[in-house]
């Protein structure tokens, strides 16, 4: 986009700060715990496809409470 807009890519790059890439512990925990979810569910017998739209709406759901959670 800056080259399109003929600006300095150092200087737009310098004044706004990019996030980290790396997994905080909140992520960590986050994963932890859909996985453990997806586990626990194979283990007592729930059946492939269900288990994962179960950990799949559960990570929609973590996503959020990340999003929250790194507001605050």
């Amino acid at each position: 986009m800056a080259f399109l807009l003929g600006e300095d890519t150092a200087s737009a790059s310098a004044s706004t700060e990019t996030p980290s890439r790396r997994l905080s512990w909140i992520d960590v925990a986050l994963m932890a715990l859909v996985l453990g979810a997806l586990t626990v569910l194979l283990a007592v017998g729930v059946e492939l496809p269900q288990a994962l739209t179960i950990v799949g709406a559960a990570g929609l759901v973590t996503v959020e409470l990340r999003r929250r959670l790194s507001q605050s």
